[in-house]
């Protein structure tokens, strides 16, 4: 089920995401480069969800901080471009901070080759058919563009393409591929 346990449940996991990022300042005895790192990989656990709504729903709303009680709930859905726009960022945005590899003590946690990889099933996802076009499967009338990226663009199957061999030689460099 691509550990997906139900639309609502996703906003679940990218509002604790949401919270730690927002929050981890706070936190006195902790360096400032193990913070980024923290947030860093609060982004490419968004970016995971954002990653497989896109491939299910494909427009989805985007929240980008954690809602409180007084918040405007009702957040309207974006378009999949924007979504794929939003997952591609955050993957670049997190990939810098990140190990290659973590101690063993550590397993789990997110390194350069998850974050490239969440990037590369997106957008090989948005090169298929079924988002590559500017005709959708189902029409929505002005409201296309929640399940198609407007066009179809040969390119998107490059960049798929690129950034998936990017996940190869990280897998292949990372001394956990030895």
């Amino acid at each position: 089920n691509e550990d997906m346990e139900g639309f609502n449940s996703n906003y679940n996991f990218i509002r604790q995401a949401n919270l730690i990022r927002e929050n981890i300042d706070k936190v006195r005895d902790m360096s400032d480069t193990d913070k980024a790192v923290i947030k860093a990989e609060m982004k490419a656990l968004i970016a995971y969800r954002y990653c497989q709504m896109f491939i299910m729903y494909g427009g989805v709303p985007i929240v980008s901080r954690s809602l409180t009680t007084v918040d405007d709930l009702a957040v309207p859905r974006s378009s999949a471009k924007a979504v794929l726009d939003s997952v591609v960022t955050w993957c670049d945005e997190a990939l810098p901070l990140l190990p290659s590899e973590w101690p063993g003590n550590w397993g789990g946690r997110m390194t350069k080759a998850a974050v490239l990889s969440i990037k590369a099933k997106i957008q090989l996802f948005a090169a298929r058919p079924l988002f590559n076009t500017g005709v959708p499967y189902l029409s929505l009338g002005e409201r296309n563009d929640l399940i198609c990226l407007g066009n179809e663009d040969p390119d998107r199957w490059k960049t798929a393409a690129l950034t998936a061999e990017a996940v190869i030689r990280e897998a292949e460099t990372s001394a956990g591929a030895r």
